[in-house]
């Protein structure tokens, strides 16, 4: 039987590459946190991004991609204070970021008959 230290101590967060051509290779994905998730969730039903703007989008796209994105060990390339300047990039691309990070933040579920066609 595993100990409360072993749990506690366990490596359990999911880190997957992703392929972003358009960025000029490969960046990593990285699962959430309990806290991390429930922040987000929090700001996404407060409808409080941290800026003169109220929830849009771009800003929600923007944050969980700031949250997820890392390096190989998993960790955090951008920080919160990245959220504007991630709102700058590429819309497609940011699109497609987002969309598998929400699957490795565990926010949705990949359907595994499109993931298979993917």
């Amino acid at each position: 039987m595993i100990s409360r230290a072993d749990i506690l101590a366990a490596i359990d967060r999911t880190i997957e590459p992703f392929e972003v051509p358009e960025w000029g290779g490969s960046i990593f994905l990285r699962s959430l946190t309990v806290g991390e998730r429930f922040s987000f969730l929090d700001l996404i039903r407060r409808n409080d991004w941290g800026d003169s703007a109220k929830a849009d989008l771009a800003s929600m796209q923007a944050h969980l991609i700031a949250l997820c994105v890392c390096d190989a060990g998993g960790v955090a390339l951008f920080t919160l204070e990245d959220v504007q300047a991630l709102k700058n990039k590429d819309c497609l691309v940011i699109d497609r970021v987002f969309s598998r990070a929400q699957i490795v933040a565990g926010l949705v579920v990949a359907d595994s008959e499109t993931t298979k066609k993917n």
